[in-house]
């Protein structure tokens, strides 16, 4: 009953809509049809057509037809889809299709990739006013298979070299193993991730309590208590502060990451423009491991038309540092390459594109002088690593549906 009963008056609402908004500093704005209603704020035409945006907290009373209605709220119980085709998925900073697929293809690093995927959104208002759910799931279209990636003639998926190996025992090594090639798991994965946040409005601004998870398919996952301010000063770029805490049961794995944004939309009735920057602070309780400093500082510029939007990302990494992944990614010290050579705060990292099969060697072999093993170490380092990349840029294409 109470559920037809806000349909009615759904209906009602956005069909006729012809009333009076009256502010609490005594002004009176005549309307003739309510063209959004937000959880913050109402969007209304009046009879010259211009649309006004007003706070919901500066609301007294609005009569809609000459019925009252005392305390303005969000009336509707949305659901919102969405769906969009990208060329990365950045996350925090972090390239999550680009640069595996990259890896995947032993070629080398670059700003603008090719890991085109889907995202698929849902988002659902629900009926306790504050509390909203949202899934979000990344589908790569490229690279979802298992790929031999180094080349090696090998015992096991990612295992050393045995092409010497083969040529001593030939098929079948020590143990009845084969040498063979053989593919890296190493294909990009579904993402899920999942928020659940309540929000309520207080005299320091509107305050999001919840939770984040993010689960990549037989792979990584990980859950994070969030919190956030909206900040109630400088409303027309919104300032937000998120913080998203993790924890597990070793101290050494906890962290956090805070992220400051601003956004302004520009809007008219067919068309709309939003401008937003974002920047990201990640604090790890083991320098070596997770690392400290501003991981991204992001823009994005999105254009939205009717049900469609085109996006233009632009994410910097100021702090190389926190992408220095050789201590991880790294299977040059099968080669005879000694790892007290690995530097992982120089701005450089392994290029996948020197680490395939015979096309390594040449960067890795030993020349038989041993005084020159310094010099050699150096080149080799030099050799097969490439500078970290700073910029990287997402467009994405989509649609949104509301019901």
């Amino acid at each position: 009953m109470i559920k037809l009963f806000s349909f009615i008056l759904l209906i009602f609402i956005f069909q006729i809509h012809a009333g009076e908004v009256y502010l609490k500093s005594g002004t009176v704005i005549k309307m003739e049809k309510i063209v959004k209603d937000e959880t913050d704020f109402i969007q209304v035409r009046d009879k010259d057509e211009n649309l006004i945006q007003i706070n919901k907290k500066n609301i007294e009373k609005i009569i809609l037809n000459d019925v009252q209605v005392s305390q303005p709220k969000k009336l509707t119980e949305d659901f919102k889809f969405s769906q969009h085709i990208a060329n990365d998925f950045n996350f925090r900073g972090i390239s999550m299709y680009g640069e595996p697929l990259i890896q995947r293809n032993s070629q080398s690093y670059r700003s603008l990739n090719q890991a085109y995927h889907i995202k698929s959104s849902l988002e659902y208002d629900t009926p306790i006013n504050g509390l909203k759910f949202l899934i979000n799931v990344y589908n790569p279209t490229v690279g979802r298979t298992n790929k031999d990636s180094d080349l090696y003639l090998q015992t096991s998926p990612g295992g050393s070299d045995r092409s010497s190996d083969f040529l001593y025992y030939g098929l079948v090594y020590s143990g009845g193993t084969f040498i063979k090639p053989r593919k890296e798991k190493n294909a990009l994965k579904d993402i899920i991730d999942l928020n659940l946040t309540y929000e309520w409005k207080t005299k320091m601004g509107t305050i999001s309590t919840g939770f984040f998870v993010l689960q990549k398919i037989d792979d990584v996952s990980f859950k994070d208590f969030l919190f956030g301010v909206k900040f109630p000063f400088l409303e027309i770029i919104n300032p937000t502060l998120m913080s998203y805490f993790r924890s597990s049961d070793s101290l050494t794995s906890s962290s956090s990451h805070h992220r400051l944004s601003f956004e302004h939309t520009f809007a008219n009735d067919k068309f709309k423009f939003t401008p937003r920057l974002e920047a990201g602070y990640q604090y790890g309780t083991t320098y070596s491991l997770l690392g400290h400093g501003v991981s991204d500082i992001t823009s994005k510029f999105t254009f939205i038309f009717s049900n469609f939007f085109l996006g233009f990302n632009w994410i910097n990494r100021p702090n190389a540092n926190l992408y220095d992944t050789d201590s991880q990614y790294s299977s040059y010290n099968i080669s005879n390459y000694s790892t007290s050579y690995v530097n992982t705060h120089d701005g450089k990292i392994i290029s996948p594109s020197t680490q395939a099969g015979v096309y390594k060697y040449p960067y890795y072999s030993r020349r038989s002088n041993s005084a020159a093993e310094t010099l050699d170490s150096y080149y080799r380092y030099q050799a097969s690593h490439t500078d970290i990349i700073r910029n990287i840029f997402i467009i994405q294409f989509g649609y949104t549906l509301k019901f």
